[in-house]
């Protein structure tokens, strides 16, 4: 009579449980890399491509970053799987570049890839800031003293100077406005906050505007009276999109904003301006 060996069916369970722990661990250590290059490409979009990353739960609390509240509420929330969840991942509702043209085609396929949950909002394309615009706070010489650039109106009188170098009085015709990116031209005396293509004297006759100007180059500005010269040391992009305003005067005159002698709007690239962007942005003589 044959003995018949019991059935092990422990050894065959420890055996299952060591298979589904390895896949597990497997499955983990996937979850984890994915959860990383999404990490490290949210971190390039807001460091290297100026981009806003708003996640699901900003958007489900009605905040954006920086606690500005919206009233806006999505048709769907953005969901990740528990999984990722669990492992420190977050969903992202959107991304939305500050400025445009906005992301590459790579990149756009890149965060595709990485983030099916999410969408792309397009930055709204900005009215030319040409020849240049200065933000809110810029200080403008003006007979009654500085005045804040947000604060003049039509027929206020500005100080500029001549080509001969002497200061006069001249009323403005208008003010444009716009939102544009901000440059920061640092100087031997000060840094100067503006945009890309606003031209500075660089004599009493010629200007250059901020985006072409160079370490070492000699830039005008008005102190004791008088014209002086201020070397530039740097000059670099902030990628911050804020409201900005110009001057329009006579024909191209340069006025005196934050010190330095900075070009004005004339009357007929401002009027260009206007009819080409009536529905995109705001330009008035008087009012934001």
């Amino acid at each position: 009579m044959t003995t018949q060996v019991p059935r092990r069916w422990w050894n065959f369970s420890l055996r299952t449980l060591f298979v589904l722990v390895t896949l597990l661990c497997c499955y983990l250590a996937y979850q984890r890399s994915y959860i990383g290059e999404r990490q490290a490409f949210l971190e390039y979009l807001r460091e290297e491509r100026s981009v806003a990353v708003v996640t699901a739960a900003q958007w489900r609390s009605g905040m954006l970053p920086g606690e500005i509240p919206f009233d806006v509420k999505p048709e769907f929330v953005a969901r990740i799987p528990l999984t990722r969840k669990l492992l420190g991942d977050e969903a992202i509702q959107y991304i939305r570049p500050q400025y445009w043209p906005g992301l590459e085609t790579a990149d756009r396929q890149r965060f595709a890839q990485l983030f099916p949950e999410a969408k792309v909002e397009e930055a709204a394309v900005p009215v030319p800031c040409h020849p240049g615009c200065f933000p809110h706070g810029t200080l403008v010489s003006t007979p009654s003293g500085p005045r804040n650039i947000e604060e003049i109106v039509e027929g206020d009188a500005v100080f500029t100077v001549a080509p001969a170098g002497e200061r006069k009085s001249l009323a403005v015709l208008s003010i444009f406005r716009t939102q544009n990116r901000l440059w920061d031209v640092e100087t031997s005396q000060g840094v100067l906050r503006t945009t890309e293509t606003q031209p500075f004297s660089i004599s009493l006759e010629e200007s250059l505007p901020a985006g072409k100007l160079q370490p070492g180059a000699k830039i005008l500005r008005w102190a004791d009276d008088k014209v002086q010269v201020a070397e530039v040391m740097a000059v670099h992009c902030t990628q911050q999109m804020v409201p900005v305003i110009n001057l329009v005067l006579g024909n191209r005159e340069p006025f005196i904003a934050n010190d330095f002698l900075a070009r004005s709007k004339p009357p007929e690239l401002s009027s260009i301006v206007t009819t080409n962007s009536t529905n995109t942005n705001s330009h008035s003589k008087d009012q934001p």
